[in-house]
């Protein structure tokens, strides 16, 4: 997992990537995150993606309009 958030932002971050680097199987990375963490390796990825964005938007005071009404 700390793996993940040190490459996070590598565009070609992908599930096999990901267990290649950890040195396991994809099925078997797939079956400890649901384990340890209670969720997919993928939506881990993204909860990394979002809490890095909160953090950018928090520190620059940037905001940032979705367009949504």
């Amino acid at each position: 997992m700390d793996w993940i958030r040190e490459h996070y932002q590598d565009g070609n971050m992908t599930l096999d990537t990901i267990a290649e680097a950890q040195g396991c199987s994809s099925s078997y990375l797939r079956r400890i995150f649901r384990e340890v963490k209670e969720t997919s390796p993928t939506d881990y990825l993204m909860e990394v993606w979002l809490d890095r964005a909160k953090e950018l938007l928090l520190s620059t005071g940037k905001t940032w309009d979705s367009g949504w009404s």
